[in-house]
């Protein structure tokens, strides 16, 4: 996103639509989406492509007994989609594509010069067979080269109550490669918008496992301090220099940095909570999930406990 400017912004924004309206947690979800969407595209003032995604291979389309059965099917589809897409107030499209909507939808993410952001729910299931936010979330967050909106299952809760007023973003930052992305692009984004930036960073991340075991340690804790101070001083020292860039650009900010002993995600949350952001910003690493990192622990959690959106941009 070292580039990102105005110009990108304006680009359309996809909605993943599942159409499904089957029981209130999926009406909350369809919902909270568009909302999110409503307000980033209003925001932006960019057009939205609502997209939803039929799984054909699910379907006997090789056989003329069920054609026009099928084609009567997707037509009431559009018909859904088309419904949704009078409620925004700019130009919205709407595109039924046939296939698997996991490659569908990464292929749609992957195009940096038609779109700028793709809005998703997810559904926070647990366990093998979904994975932890539902494998199509998964997979586009980690393959995505645009930014992704996840409205995940608390903030679906939280929204469907509210609309988006606050003109604050949220950055979790690792002050480190892993965040650089992230960091321009919210950096583009609250100067494009003039929103307020926090930047927050948690110093037990800095911390290597062995050494967080360590510190909870009585007998090793003190003997470990001066190396908590080392990155504490180190963190310092990045900071300042982000917060001289941001005072220039004239973008008002806060830094926050936790030294609580305790995970990231659990320090980034309380935050969150304190300030109530319009949007969470985080990096991700694209790794694999067999190594529960391939969005990074903390952003996954992130997603999964925010009570507002979460935009992840990729980090490579």
């Amino acid at each position: 996103m070292k580039n990102t400017n105005q110009a990108q912004f304006k680009l359309p924004i996809i909605v993943a639509e599942d159409l499904s309206l089957a029981d209130a947690s999926a009406r909350k979800r369809t919902l909270a989406v568009h909302l999110t969407a409503k307000w980033l595209s209003d925001l932006l003032h960019a057009d939205v492509q609502l997209v939803h995604v039929e799984n054909t291979s699910l379907l006997p389309v090789d056989r003329p007994l069920y054609q026009a059965g099928i084609r009567q099917f997707v037509a009431t589809q559009l018909e859904g989609l088309k419904s949704i897409a009078f409620k925004y107030a700019n130009h919205a499209k709407t595109l039924i594509l046939p296939g698997d909507p996991t490659e569908t939808l990464i292929r749609l993410a992957k195009q940096k010069t038609k779109f700028s952001h793709l809005v998703m729910g997810t559904h926070g299931r647990k366990g093998l067979a979904r994975f932890f936010l539902g494998s199509t979330a998964e997979e586009v967050i980690r393959h995505a080269t645009i930014p992704v909106v996840s409205v995940g299952p608390v903030a679906q809760l939280a929204l469907s109550s509210k609309v988006i007023s606050q003109r604050v973003f949220f950055l979790c930052s690792d002050l480190g490669s892993n965040s650089h992305a992230a960091t321009e692009y919210a950096i583009a984004l609250s100067k494009t918008l003039k929103f307020k930036l926090i930047i927050a960073h948690s110093l037990f991340e800095d911390i290597h496992p062995v050494m967080k075991a360590a510190l909870a340690s009585p007998t090793t804790a003190a003997e470990l301090t001066s190396h908590f101070e080392e990155v504490r001083i180190e963190a310092a020292k990045r900071i300042e220099v982000l917060a001289k860039r941001l005072k220039k650009l004239k973008i008002e900010h806060r830094i926050e940095i936790s030294d609580e002993n305790r995970s990231g995600h659990e320090s980034l949350l309380a935050l969150i909570k304190t300030h109530k952001p319009a949007a969470v910003i985080a990096g991700t690493h694209g790794r694999n999930l067999a190594l529960n990192a391939f969005l990074g622990s903390t952003a996954r959690h992130l997603i999964h406990h925010s009570p507002c959106p979460v935009i992840t941009v990729r980090s490579k």
